[in-house]
């Protein structure tokens, strides 16, 4: 009898300790599309270990050609994140165009900022004819009364921060922009926001400073 209490309450425990775990679980598919996520994500008040390895990266990159490294705030750090999310979850990118027939790209927001970051949808295309609709994110989503600018990085293989990083060293218009040369010479860049989501990475940057402190890691995941 006290065998069959113990082999009961064993599975009780088993079957909400299995409930709990999987209610914690966001799986992506191979194409990194959000495919099963049971909690509801947002950007938090910390950064995640890919992020905040991610501005390390960048900074380190900056420190190389003899740039001064860029704090991470929060009005930056919510686009970036509330992007990458976006992008995981809702694919604003995927089978759609425009009006004229353009494709989307993943410079891209959906239509359910609503109810979530304040966004306005954008299908932002190869030509840049709206541009002012990406540079605005930041003015929508946290108040930042100033321009931002975005390099945005995808991967269908489990995601690195330093694979997002070597990328954009290999683009040219997205290298200028993170060391301020070349069409990208005349912006003096003051705060960087970072996000890191599924298979997918952000980084903003804006010539406005702010008085909110720095973004570091999450505490919990500091070793």
């Amino acid at each position: 009898m006290i065998f069959k209490r113990l082999a009961v309450l064993f599975f009780v425990l088993l079957a909400f300790s299995g409930h709990s775990l999987a209610a914690s679980i966001t799986a992506t598919d191979k194409s990194g599309i959000v495919t099963k996520t049971m909690l509801e994500v947002k950007p938090s008040n910390c950064l995640t270990e890919a992020e905040a390895e991610l501005g390390r990266l960048l900074n380190g990159l900056r420190r190389e050609s003899g740039l001064s490294p860029l704090p991470i705030k929060q009005p930056l750090y919510a686009v970036a994140k509330w992007h990458v999310i976006d992008l995981a979850s809702n694919a604003p990118h995927r089978n759609s165009n425009d009006d004229q027939g353009m494709a989307c790209n993943l410079h891209s927001w959906s239509d359910r900022g609503k109810d979530a970051g304040g966004w306005e949808p954008l299908c932002y295309t190869q030509d840049h004819k709206r541009a002012l609709g990406m540079w605005k994110k930041p003015r929508e989503i946290s108040g930042h009364r100033s321009n931002g600018y975005e390099n945005i990085y995808w991967t269908s293989a489990p995601f690195t921060p330093v694979m997002a990083i070597n990328y954009w060293e290999g683009k040219k218009e997205e290298l200028d922009m993170m060391l301020q040369q070349g069409n990208w010479k005349r912006h003096k860049w003051q705060t960087i926001g970072v996000g890191v989501y599924g298979n997918y990475a952000a980084v903003w940057f804006s010539e406005k400073p702010t008085d909110d402190p720095s973004m570091t890691q999450c505490e919990q995941l500091v070793k």
